[in-house]
């Protein structure tokens, strides 16, 4: 599912913060790791690996693909809770790789349509229901912010 290569992919980000490795991750081609049947999102972890590694020049002399794909795999171990390893960027433009695979109609969707749609569905009172809301609101107040 989306929600599960959302979370393949912040593994690697969550080490690579984790560890200080100097990954770059941003403008990174999705396409390049992740396929689609009919709305079923897969990700090759091993082309996804390499490829941030083909893109990080600035990083550490040991990170190298076995380096990452051994921390890579301990860390996906651990099981952590998805809404701390997700990304909501991440989740948004796989969803619009979804739209623009062959099976969608609507070719056309950009990930900032997704984006407002979400918002959109989910409205300001329900928000202020959830434990990420109050949570957010504590900090926020806590540092006079």
């Amino acid at each position: 599912s989306i929600i599960d290569v959302t979370y393949k992919i912040g593994i690697l980000k969550w080490l690579n913060f984790k560890n200080n490795l100097l990954l770059m991750f941003k403008g990174m081609k999705y396409d390049n790791f992740i396929t689609f049947v009919d709305f079923s999102a897969n990700i090759d972890i091993d082309n996804y690996i390499q490829h941030i590694l083909d893109r990080s020049p600035r990083k550490p002399p040991h990170c190298d693909f076995n380096f990452l794909k051994k921390e890579y795999q301990l860390l996906y171990n651990k099981q952590a809770d998805y809404k701390y390893v997700c990304n909501g960027h991440d989740f948004t433009y796989i969803t619009m790789m979804a739209f623009h695979s062959e099976f969608s109609r609507d070719k056309n969707i950009t990930q900032e349509k997704v984006e407002s749609h979400l918002r959109i569905a989910y409205s300001a009172t329900a928000f202020q229901r959830t434990n990420i809301y109050n949570e957010l609101s504590g900090l926020i107040d806590s540092h006079n912010i």
